[in-house]
């Protein structure tokens, strides 16, 4: 994407007071340009808008426009449309956020987004009206346009879902024009819908069934019967077209392959008509979807024979849990020391200005400071920047950092964070952003956002160093990292150490190599297997680096090991640009927060009660007695006792090992190797 760069702080007579803004795209375009609408209207209320487009039935009942006249001398004009090509693949935000920033740019303001959604607007009759009588219903669409074949699924999945759900009602949308061929044993309204009419079906809906395309912006965009603030459920059949970042909305299910195939390894190929007979989408089944499905509307016990081990009475829902005794020095001592940080911040603006950012938080944190601090660096070469942070070792081979003393003449220091965390569950930002945000608040400047990966630099020597795996076996071979673990004090990461060691068992022929900090404060299960190279405790992060470099895949839960698996370059010798990585997340952080692209990130936002309006965030699933808030303000509310004596949270229970293993079996049908 070019970069934009907008003047901040600007007088309000150097804005423009009414505004006509020229969209000409499709009825999907029009409902991201109402999200932004919405967005610069309550950034700046003294601004009209009106809006010149071929869909107006998207903007009835808008609050946010109002009617100016073309002859006006005093309005503002502003083209909106723009080109979408492969270097969206690159593009740090959601494609809502591109309207915002031309508007930005155009009139020279800071815009403060909104939810991450659309924003269409029913009247109350339509709110309390319905076209059909029955409730709880699901729509499905099955087709899409004739010049988008790229996104078609076999018409014979999307019956087999139908078929699956005998007690579920289905109502088959679309226009028969548009490669929609007739269902069965559903409720046929395929051209006998209005747009005004779908969004009325889609209020009253429980959830759709769609590729990508204005059936999955709407479903975001409109509120939900029971209450505006919860996800409807949706479930995307994307395949590798279309970038996952650019796309995916709060709570969807996104059927991604992207990253999984060569031919959309960079993010989506963004063709039209497939090059490669529909493989990203004929590698989706029906079962994935009927799977997720079940999760959305399970039936009793359905939880408890989510994978194949024997059945106990004590894999049961845990309601009163007992304390757990724990050691003391979980509290006292932590792997990662933090930074001195008592230094005055000083407030002088000064054309050369020498910046030290400080945060003593995890690798994985640190990991998405260094993003910000190239975006700094980038946007503002001038600037002088050092940082005090506990993992010196991310930093090495930085080319944005300038050593520093705190000592030195005209020094600004300053604690960053990233507080948009608390507004995450609404989907404005990806964690990337988080230090950006603060930073820019801090320095009073505005950072033009670059990669949606942390900046990692690897030097030519340590790209040339034989791999700790091949010091091991005497041959380099493709690998797959794993951790397992988890911190004592974020209990609620945890997945079934049964199901780790299912996939390892699964894929003889597989080398996987377990990684993670052999420490009292980190608990790891020592996992067995010929096929499997035992690293606990045995790299720090540099190595740790060198190791996500030189591998194939990574799998792990929301962590450290996750962020430098898309942040790490993949290793020549695979020839693909992005790694293979499996994310086991389960419902505790929202999908847009964490998910990056050419990813599989497995979550369960939306399908619990305990977490439908986003990631829950709690952090623990029984208290540790350690004296932490933790233990009476962040306790998950629904957990489950497994055989095995772990107890871990209902979310990632839901999610299986063989769902995990179908994936893996994905990657490595794909997988070219050169020794």
């Amino acid at each position: 994407m070019s970069k934009i760069i907008i003047p901040n702080n600007l007088k309000l007579h150097d804005r423009a007071d009414k505004v006509i803004l020229s969209i000409e795209g499709s009825i999907s375009d029009n409902i991201m340009l109402t999200g932004a609408v919405r967005d610069l209207k309550n950034s700046c209320p003294v601004i009209t808008i009106d809006v010149r487009n071929n869909f107006p039935e998207v903007w009835e009942n808008n609050p946010y426009i109002n009617p100016i006249e073309d002859d006006d001398i005093n309005v503002k004009k502003i083209n909106i449309n723009y080109k979408i090509d492969k270097k969206v693949n690159n593009c740090p935000y959601h494609r809502i956020h591109i309207y915002r920033k031309i508007l930005e740019n155009q009139l020279k303001i800071d815009i403060i987004p909104g939810p991450l959604k659309g924003d269409i607007h029913l009247t109350e009759k339509e709110k309390q009206s319905s076209l059909i009588k029955e409730k709880d219903y699901w729509i499905i669409i099955s087709g899409t346009k004739h010049n988008r074949t790229s996104k078609l699924w076999d018409i014979k999945n999307y019956q087999q879902i139908v078929d699956n759900f005998d007690h579920i009602k289905f109502v088959q949308c679309g226009k028969t024009k548009d490669n929609h061929p007739v269902l069965n044993n559903v409720i046929n309204l395929l051209d006998k819908t209005n747009f005004r009419e779908l969004i009325q079906l889609i209020h009253h809906s429980v959830g759709i069934i769609c590729s990508p395309g204005m059936l999955m912006h709407l479903s975001a965009a409109i509120d939900t019967k029971i209450d505006k603030s919860l996800y409807r459920h949706c479930i995307v059949v994307a395949g590798g077209r279309e970038n996952s970042i650019w796309n995916k909305y709060p709570g969807h299910q996104y059927l991604s392959v992207e990253g999984e195939l060569l031919c959309c390894a960079e993010g989506g190929c963004w063709e039209n008509t497939c090059k490669n007979n529909s493989m990203c989408m004929n590698s989706i089944t029906s079962e994935e979807v009927i799977s997720i499905m079940k999760k959305y509307i399970p039936k009793k016990n359905d939880f408890l024979k989510i994978d194949s081990f024997p059945k106990q009475e004590n894999d049961i829902k845990q309601e009163n849990v007992p304390i757990i005794p724990t050691d003391k020095s979980i509290k006292q001592h932590k792997p990662h020391q933090k930074p001195n940080t008592n230094y005055q911040i000083q407030p002088a603006i000064i054309k050369n200005r020498k910046v030290i950012l400080a945060n003593g938080q995890s690798p994985g944190d640190i990991l998405m400071l260094t993003a910000a601090v190239r975006d700094l660096k980038l946007s503002h070469p001038e600037i002088l920047i050092d940082v005090r942070t506990p993992c010196p070792e991310i930093w090495e081979n930085n080319p944005y950092l300038t050593p520093l003393k705190e000592t030195d003449k005209d020094i600004e220091f300053f604690n960053v964070g990233y507080s948009i965390v608390h507004n995450s569950n609404e989907g404005q930002y990806h964690f990337i952003h988080g230090f950006r945000k603060d930073i820019e608040t801090k320095l009073n400047i505005k950072i033009e956002p670059t990669l949606l990966k942390a900046d990692i630099h690897l030097s030519n020597e340590e790209k040339s160093w034989y791999s700790a795996i091949y010091e091991i076996l005497n041959k380099d071979v493709p690998y797959w990292i794993i951790n397992a673990g988890y911190k004592k004090d974020f209990t609620c990461k945890q997945w079934d150490f049964r199901r780790y060691q299912k996939i390892i068992d699964n894929f003889p022929h597989i080398n996987f190599v377990q990684v993670g900090l052999k420490h009292d404060y980190h608990i790891h299960p020592e996992l067995k297997g010929k096929n499997l190279i035992n690293l606990l405790g045995k790299t720090d992060d540099r190595q740790l680096i060198r190791l996500v470099y030189n591998s194939f895949g990574v799998i792990t839960p929301c962590s450290y090991t996750m962020v430098l698996a898309y942040s790490v370059p993949a290793h020549p010798r695979f020839k693909r640009k992005t790694r293979a990585c499996i994310v086991i997340a389960g419902g505790r952080e929202p999908n847009v927060w964490q998910q990056a692209p050419n990813q599989q990130f497995l979550h369960t936002c939306g399908m619990l009660e305990c977490y439908d309006n986003g990631g829950c965030w709690k952090s623990r699933v029984v208290p540790l007695g350690d004296g932490d808030e933790k233990d009476i303000n962040n306790l998950c509310t629904n957990s489950i006792k497994l055989q095995n004596k772990q107890i871990i949270p209902q979310c990632m229970n839901m999610i299986s090992s063989e769902e995990v293993i179908l994936i893996i079996k994905k990657y490595m049908k794909n997988l070219k190797y050169a020794i």
